[in-house]
């Protein structure tokens, strides 16, 4: 009798559990733009500015990556401030592969351009309605060049696709000058018969 009484109760325990509809995963709680926006208020940063220039913020990147690995992929939206990365910019001028959370760190960023562009004058547009993260995954639509960008990564190496609207003179441009070590060479890689050649060039 106390067996049967057993067997019902996990039989019960077995039925209410399955019965709770399919639950979320963890990861779909996550959101990678958290913490990318500069602080401004005097409620968020404790004393009230006294200068104009940014303040604390923005120390986190919405791009893809793992947990220890060597590639950090994620937009860059400004060189020399926060993670590379302000929730209220409005340009990217790169994806870079190492970002750690300080842009000193923001090396080999790369962009998929059309068309003819200047060394000064190559980033590109983006509105948050048309970019997208979750762990391991970014997305943006470049609106200059009319690409959707997709990153993500594994522990040691970085994947891009670049959906191009626009199917003529399509390049992707690297800047290795935010390399330590090479400083004067650009690269540029032009698309041929879709695969990627690249041009190096000694300036």
């Amino acid at each position: 009798m106390k067996q049967n009484q057993y067997l019902f109760l996990l039989f019960a325990l077995i039925v209410l559990t399955g019965c709770g509809g399919t639950q979320k995963k963890l990861t779909e709680y996550v959101n990678p733009f958290l913490g990318t926006a500069t602080l401004w208020e005097p409620e968020d940063l404790g004393y009230t500015r006294k200068i104009k220039s940014r303040t604390w913020g923005a120390e986190t990147y919405p791009g893809a990556t793992l947990p220890n690995a060597m590639v950090q992929l994620s937009p860059v939206t400004q060189f020399r401030s926060g993670a590379g990365y302000q929730y209220e910019d409005t340009v990217i001028y790169g994806f870079s592969h190492t970002a750690k959370g300080h842009w000193n760190l923001l090396h080999v960023p790369m962009l998929p351009v059309v068309g003819t562009i200047a060394p000064g004058n190559y980033c590109s547009g983006f509105s948050h309605e048309k970019e997208s993260a979750h762990p391991g995954y970014y997305q943006v639509y470049l609106e200059r060049y009319k690409v959707n960008a997709e990153l993500t990564s594994t522990l040691r190496c970085a994947y891009h696709k670049y959906t191009f609207a626009v199917l003529i003179m399509m390049s992707v441009i690297g800047r290795l000058r935010r390399l330590t070590i090479i400083r004067s060479r650009v690269i540029k890689m032009a698309m041929v018969k879709s695969t990627f050649t690249l041009r190096p060039t000694i300036k």
